[in-house]
């Protein structure tokens, strides 16, 4: 009964609840739950992907897979990360879904269509179904030197565009890189059309006062001194890391160095 009320507290237009950030993520949560579920059978049916042949990238939070969806009849992306207990409690792709998915309706933010946990005899891990971009990352795009200047110009201003509508959602994403940033590649025109996605939302907290910051796995030289020192970060450390990736975009040079693979 609690739920129920809560629900429908959250979907009625004009009503405290329904300006509450954080309860508008169990809605999302809610939603996914509803709509999403499949059986773990049902799921491996749907989607099909080899492990060794279909990986398209790596980090901590899990890896990334190309897979096809039989019922939809496209390509995906597969997100899959291993749910891990004790310790500290670490972002999950629940928690990423939560925050992505409330914003999908921004063109310049990537989208988690839905979620799965499921037990398999090496652990319990998340699956997160979203869409596929072949063009791949920004990353890709400049090391193959594909864009002219006016794209990149335009990509430069669309990042700024995805960031201004997560920071007004009390989103700050804390880990905003190249290889963060997928690329949909629109061709049916006269001209070819760049449009940046902001993804992988696994370090991405909400804006509060009491939240302590902490370096962990973001890229150096993408990160803000106050990131790097581990100070109380505002929305301004995003617009560092998208100063350092402009200029990136519009010199074709990083402005800082570093030893670390991270940024690939």
């Amino acid at each position: 009964v609690w739920w129920v009320r809560r629900l429908y507290a959250l979907t009625t237009p004009n009503t405290t609840a329904a300006t509450n950030r954080r309860e508008r993520r169990i809605l999302v949560f809610i939603k996914n739950l509803f709509y999403s579920y499949m059986t773990q059978d049902e799921f491996f049916k749907r989607y099909k992907y080899d492990l060794t042949s279909d990986k398209i990238g790596t980090g901590a939070p899990g890896s990334v897979y190309k897979a096809f969806d039989t019922v939809g009849n496209r390509y995906i992306a597969l997100k899959i990360s291993e749910v891990k207990s004790g310790g500290e409690k670490k972002q999950n792709l629940p928690d990423e879904l939560s925050l992505s998915g409330e914003q999908a309706g921004h063109r310049n933010v990537a989208k988690y269509e839905s979620v799965h946990t499921f037990q398999l005899p090496s652990g319990t891990y998340d699956f997160a179904v979203m869409p596929f971009y072949p063009s791949g990352n920004l990353n890709t795009l400049l090391q193959n030197n594909i864009t002219d200047q006016k794209s990149r110009e335009s990509i430069a201003i669309q990042l700024l565009d995805g960031l201004e509508f997560l920071h007004q959602h009390g989103i700050i994403h804390r880990n905003l890189k190249p290889s963060n940033i997928l690329m949909e590649v629109d061709t049916t025109g006269e001209e070819t059309v760049f449009i940046p996605k902001i993804a992988d939302f696994s370090l991405s907290k909400l804006s509060d006062p009491d939240n302590k910051n902490r370096f962990e796995g973001t890229t150096l030289q993408y990160s803000s001194p106050e990131q790097l020192k581990g100070e109380q970060l505002r929305f301004n450390t995003d617009l560092w890391s998208w100063a350092v990736i402009s200029y990136l975009l519009l010199t074709g040079k990083e402005l800082f160095a570093s030893d670390s693979g991270q940024g690939e």
